[in-house]
């Protein structure tokens, strides 16, 4: 049941916090829940400041930023310090577009020139949307904690130094709230 709870107040959090705010480059969200000895950090951070980009990688280089730095954000952490007591149990990763490194034999991404335009014309339309979108990174970690925490220092500003702040959106035992940190205060108080 504890997982659950966590689950559920993460999201009333976001839907809380999504509903009419707009979408900022060099702003990110944290949502924190607790449950007991359970706590769920939630990162959302805008893909162009964690790959400069918001858009599917359109060459090997684009791919290899997203590739590397989906690999900073699987472990936590490259993002906060993990308190002494608590052991990180899971994380979810949910990426803006999939990534595929682009191939360098220019034949296998040439169009077949019997498209018709009407199927030209639907793939312009769907690009000019992917173009136009806001994209975000998405992850999460569940720490199971043995003792009481206090706070939480963030790193994740020296892998992203375009990120200016973080919201922080917090649903404890002791309460709801939210806070701002940044590079120059980068720590969460919890209690």
């Amino acid at each position: 049941m504890g997982y659950k709870s966590l689950l559920l107040a993460t999201m009333l959090c976001a839907a809380l916090n999504v509903s009419g705010k707009p979408h900022l480059h060099g702003s990110g969200t944290l949502f924190i829940a607790q449950d007991n000895n359970l706590w769920q950090l939630q990162f959302v951070l805008p893909a162009s400041d964690v790959v400069g980009f918001e858009h599917k990688p359109e060459n090997s280089l684009q791919a290899k930023k997203a590739l590397s730095q989906s690999e900073i954000m699987r472990s936590a952490s490259n993002l906060f310090v993990i308190p002494t007591s608590c052991e990180v149990t899971s994380t979810d990763l949910i990426l803006p577009f999939d990534i595929e490194m682009p191939s360098s034999d220019e034949h296998e991404h040439a169009h077949d020139h019997k498209h018709d335009h009407e199927h030209e014309n639907e793939h312009k339309d769907a690009q000019k949307h992917e173009e136009k979108a806001h994209l975000d990174f998405e992850v999460t970690y569940v720490l199971n904690c043995a003792s009481t925490i206090n706070q939480i220092d963030m790193s994740l500003f020296e892998h992203y130094p375009s990120l200016n702040e973080l919201e922080v959106l917090k649903i404890t035992e002791n309460g709801q709230s939210n806070s701002m940190i940044s590079a120059q205060s980068a720590r969460v108080m919890l209690k």
